[in-house]
């Protein structure tokens, strides 16, 4: 999908403004669980980094819903904002537990 490989060429905040909402949440979601299961198969402080990476990228969204954002922009990143705090909140329980394998 053009969006996904454009995820992957993109600055994340420029990337969320060229995308439609939906997509944007889909594609957060699929590199989200890739860049988990790419953790836990590493192991060691990979789910930690992991965690740091993606907390950093939830606070740059909420500093981008305080900006001058078109309404509907804004209801995009309201509903990021939820779903990386649930995201980051499995990753820093995952770290904790030390997984170590991927069924």
């Amino acid at each position: 999908d053009k969006s996904l490989v454009d995820h992957v060429d993109t600055e994340r905040s420029e990337w969320l403004r060229k995308w439609q909402g939906q997509t944007v949440l889909t594609v957060n979601q699929i590199t989200w669980v890739v860049a988990v299961e790419d953790a836990i198969i590493k192991g060691g402080a990979a789910m930690q980094a992991l965690f740091e990476k993606r907390r950093e990228e939830l606070l740059d969204v909420v500093k981008s819903v305080r900006g001058d954002i078109t309404k509907m922009l804004r209801k995009t990143l309201g509903s990021l904002v939820v779903m990386d705090v649930h995201n980051r909140d499995i990753t820093a329980e995952l770290a904790d537990a030390n997984i170590t394998g991927v069924l």
